[in-house]
């Protein structure tokens, strides 16, 4: 249990310690502790595998910032490389399977499963950028929750539309085989509309088959 709760604790902390970076400062973003810990043979591996998949500037990629794009994409591949080998070392036994993908409308991600270890009897951690259309009423629900500075991003749209956006994010499902050893999920993402609207989002939670108040008192003391 306690080798399974450690990982727990790797893939949020890996995520988190990512995006604060990501908010921070250039420096603070070359300094990242994260950053630093990289693990060498899993973070070749997925880089090889993610290598022809790049954000480009195309009428398939929906919003204006690709900067920000970019920078939020290369982020998830290293916080998916530290957290499945770390997840690998743990288990000692089982190895993530690779497999990277695209679509016809510049959709691109790396999908990473494990099964059959000896910690885990199966996981998973799934990158993905994906560009899509929304109703113009969520668009608009969510920029009137996002306003900033009096700025209104639905004008030029009206009810109707469909909103061009594109989404990058990192999600994982982990499942121990101790049953007393809590299933762990997060998905953490970037949300950008063709407008130039853009949000964060996500989180982590853990699913407990039998319920240990002290583990989840630990968890959302924590996280």
């Amino acid at each position: 249990k306690s080798r399974s709760s450690a990982v727990v604790g790797i893939a949020i902390l890996a995520v988190l310690n990512g995006a604060a970076s990501f908010t921070a400062t250039a420096p603070m973003w070359a300094r990242s502790a994260f950053l630093m810990q990289q693990r060498v043979d899993m973070r070749g591996r997925c880089q090889r595998a993610v290598s022809a998949l790049s954000v480009t500037a195309s009428d398939k990629v929906a919003g204006p910032n690709l900067v920000m794009q970019e920078k939020m994409k290369k982020m998830l591949e290293d916080a998916q490389a530290f957290i499945t080998k770390s997840v690998e070392e743990v288990d000692g036994k089982a190895k993530f399977r690779l497999d990277p993908w695209t679509r016809a409308n510049g959709d691109i991600g790396l999908t990473a499963v494990m099964a059959d270890g000896d910690v885990w009897e199966k996981a998973g951690c799934n990158l993905a950028v994906v560009h899509g259309e929304m109703p113009y009423e969520k668009f608009k629900l969510a920029d009137d929750r996002l306003k900033h500075q009096g700025i209104d991003r639905s004008s030029g749209f009206k009810p109707g539309d469909k909103v061009p956006f594109t989404a990058i994010g990192l999600s994982s499902v982990m499942h121990p085989r101790n049953p007393h050893c809590p299933t762990m999920h997060f998905n953490y993402r970037y949300f950008e509309t063709a407008s130039g609207l853009a949000w964060f989002g996500g989180g982590t939670d853990i699913t407990p088959a039998y319920l240990d108040e002290a583990d989840m008192k630990h968890f959302h003391g924590v996280y």
